[in-house]
């Protein structure tokens, strides 16, 4: 019978990570190193992996009259997403690697640091590149970051 460290299994259980993962999670690590959330949250727009990385271990969701908890391993609908050096949305930056013609959904971002170091990222959906946010326009929604060690975590994730 072989034994094998707890260490490796847990390792196993892991998907194996892309060349392209692993540069965004060093990305991220370097910029929770220098205390650089807006280098973190460029990190989790860019690669799942880091999302995964750093998130709390439960999640709240809010949204559409409800509230509840998932697991970290359960969330997969990280809202924003780079493409070139705009914000967009996750679902509208897919859709442009599949399609020249995709509509894009570029998004308006605004970060905010409490005195206790936690971060909430505001976003919105706009008119164009630049713009000014839509009235009502959807998605919208915030992304609540607490202090975790020498970085921070998502804990929560709110839609408009």
């Amino acid at each position: 019978m072989l034994f094998a460290p707890a260490s490796f299994a847990k390792d196993m259980a892991q998907p194996t990570l892309s060349e392209q993962d692993s540069t965004f999670l060093n990305m991220a690590s370097g910029a929770c190193a220098a205390q650089d959330f807006s280098g973190l949250f460029e990190a989790m727009a860019r690669s799942d992996a880091v999302v995964r990385r750093y998130s709390s271990d439960k999640i709240t969701l809010a949204g559409n009259g409800e509230v509840r908890e998932i697991d970290h391993d359960g969330y997969h609908d990280f809202p924003v997403a780079l493409l070139d050096y705009s914000w967009v949305t996750r679902a509208s930056a897919a859709a442009a690697g599949e399609s020249l013609n995709a509509k894009i959904q570029f998004l308006s971002l605004e970060m905010n640091q409490s005195q206790e170091n936690s971060w909430r990222v505001d976003y919105a959906l706009t008119d164009e590149e630049g713009g000014s946010p839509v009235p009502n326009g959807k998605p919208s929604g915030s992304l609540l970051f607490e202090p975790k060690g020498n970085c921070w975590e998502l804990v929560s994730v709110s839609t408009d």
